[in-house]
């Protein structure tokens, strides 16, 4: 590899020479001095370069942002970093120019709309706020693992064509499938149920599935990933609630463990839930909105006012 080290695995006393690969942050000089910042996925480092070493101080001249770079040096005996560690470069390689000006503001002074960002979303990602979201994403998904395989689930891949729908209220994309129609799975429902009948009575499908629905609001996604879980021999749906309480909890409370970094940089207070959760049954659901002030007709669907006002409730009533 060309680094020996993670910028967030630096740390002193640290012996020899360390090689560490990243993009310029920003770079800003001060006197005599250069100071390039350089981030990786793991965190920030400063670079100081001096005039003493002609040679590298003009090789860095024309360093701009989001440049890649192998920097090669030793940490700092006396740093005076401000934000993370500080190296004393022998050696700053260009592995890669970025463009400039990049497409994209980098530096949060201006904030680009959302078809642009996703148009760039490479460099978008770079921002360790939106790679904060995709670190809590898989740390949540590894919380839910840990609980299935640990209570005797079994992770099993079902197909993602199929060749008619395996669920109703949702609607297909179609595919040609050489020369005949199939679709992407709204859901592995049927599948999963397959493969109950054939004995494994605990498994769970961790996949995508696709559901052609328009719609306008951030609510809804035509492509998702659901973690789907099957138990054989319940005695009731209050076996399936409990699995399901404690696979939330699960989740949660491993996110809470490993990103506190990732939530203090969102700015985000998350807690792990108490099990068992309230239960609101139907029709109760009714009557305890129509006290709230919204009156819905009986067995009809509740929509997001509703649901709000429930959790609302719940919050007041159980502090959950």
């Amino acid at each position: 590899m060309l680094r020996t080290h993670y910028i967030g695995e630096l740390r002193q006393p640290l012996g020899g020479s360390v090689r560490i690969t990243g993009w310029v942050e920003r770079v800003k000089e001060v006197g005599r001095l250069r100071f390039i910042w350089i981030r990786d996925k793991t965190g920030m480092a400063q670079v100081t370069v001096s005039k003493e070493n002609k040679a590298l101080f003009e090789k860095t001249a024309d360093l701009r942002l989001h440049d890649f770079i192998l920097v090669t040096g030793k940490l700092a005996e006396k740093p005076i970093a401000r934000v993370g560690v500080e190296i004393i470069p022998t050696e700053v390689k260009v592995l890669s120019k970025a463009e400039t000006p990049l497409p994209i503001d980098v530096t949060g002074h201006i904030k680009s709309i959302l078809s642009t960002r996703l148009d760039w979303r490479p460099i978008d990602l770079r921002n360790p706020k939106n790679a904060a979201i995709l670190k809590i994403q898989a740390t949540l998904v590894e919380g839910m693992q840990e609980y299935l395989n640990s209570n005797g689930f079994l992770q099993v891949f079902t197909p993602c064509i199929i060749g008619a729908g395996s669920e109703g209220g949702a609607e297909l994309f179609e595919i040609d499938y050489f020369g005949q129609k199939a679709y992407l799975r709204q859901d592995p429902q049927l599948h999963r149920q397959l493969l109950m009948v054939a004995g494994l009575d605990k498994i769970y499908d961790l996949g995508p599935n696709w559901r052609a629905e328009p719609s306008h609001t951030p609510r809804h996604l035509c492509e998702y990933r659901a973690c789907a879980v099957e138990l054989s021999y319940i005695e009731d749906e209050r076996d399936v609630m409990k699995v399901e309480e404690e696979l939330v909890a699960a989740g949660i409370k491993k996110v809470v463990e490993k990103c506190q970094d990732e939530l203090r940089l969102l700015e985000k207070e998350v807690e792990v839930p108490k099990t068992p959760f309230p239960v609101l049954t139907f029709p109760e659901i009714y009557d305890i909105l129509e006290d709230m002030g919204k009156k819905i007709p009986y067995g009809e669907d509740l929509d997001r006012e509703a649901e709000k006002l429930l959790a609302k409730y719940v919050k007041e009533k159980y502090d959950h």
